[in-house]
């Protein structure tokens, strides 16, 4: 981020050349081949992918802390800003609104793994409300929460859209829920998941794949018994809950 808002990375802007008299001029406009060449003999030209910036991110800020690994939130943002610019690289859609669509359908696919291994359920709502909530945040909430620094009558204001977005998710989350429940991934699982939705990025085809691996993984349970113990940890103390191969609690 900081070497391409820095301008170090080249911006694709166009180029300006010095000539020297009104001979050179006419040669470089008559040979494109001479303009091609003085484009890749720039001095100042360092060309760094997306990609290559989100892992030099990545790798600075885990041998400063290591232990951010095992941070949900750190993993959560690297993972999503990587199938965002995977899926930019591929794609180019001009809808603004199809596009908000896509990149919150994206956003949503990239993070289930650990959501579900966080929570053990998934709300199909949740990307849709993205829909909203992610203009709403970029261009309502964040500009207002910059301009009350220095406008100090504009956090009344800024407090009352903040109350009335928690509104809105709490609408969402009580009157249209769609939960599924998942079981524990194991550490294949996520590899495997993560590997199809790459495919799927790069390959329309593998969309077939992708949601049959997501129904497999939804009622493998089912499909496969197994003992599961259940920690519970209620208002009034902890309990557990036991189920059998056959489904006996």
């Amino acid at each position: 981020f900081i070497i391409y808002k820095t301008g170090v990375m080249d911006k694709k802007k166009p180029s300006t050349y010095k000539y020297n008299n009104v001979h050179e001029f006419m040669e470089v406009f008559l040979d494109n081949d001479m303009v091609r060449r003085r484009e890749n003999t720039n001095p100042y030209k360092f060309n760094i992918s997306k990609k290559n910036i989100l892992y030099i991110t990545l790798s600075f800020l885990l041998v400063i802390n290591p232990n951010y690994l095992f941070n949900t939130g750190f993993k959560l943002s690297f993972i999503i800003t990587f199938f965002i610019i995977l899926f930019c690289e591929n794609y180019k859609i001009k809808n603004k609104l199809l596009s908000l669509i896509v990149i919150s359908f994206i956003s949503f696919l990239s993070s289930l793994p650990l959501v579900i291994n966080m929570s053990y359920e998934i709300n199909i709502i949740g990307f849709i409300s993205n829909i909203f909530f992610i203009p709403f945040v970029t261009y309502v909430i964040f500009p207002l929460s910059l301009l009350s620094f220095i406008f100090s009558p504009l956090i009344f204001i800024l407090e009352y859209l903040s109350y009335f977005m928690e509104i809105v998710s709490m609408f969402f989350s009580n009157y249209i829920n769609l939960t599924f429940i998942f079981h524990h991934l194991e550490f294949y699982e996520i590899i495997i998941y993560y590997t199809i939705l790459i495919l799927f990025i790069y390959k329309k085809l593998f969309v077939f794949f992708y949601f049959v691996y997501l129904f497999f993984l939804l009622f493998k349970p089912y499909l496969f018994k197994s003992n599961y113990i259940y920690f519970l940890d209620v208002s009034q103390g902890d309990s557990s809950f036991i189920i059998t191969e056959s489904f006996n609690t």
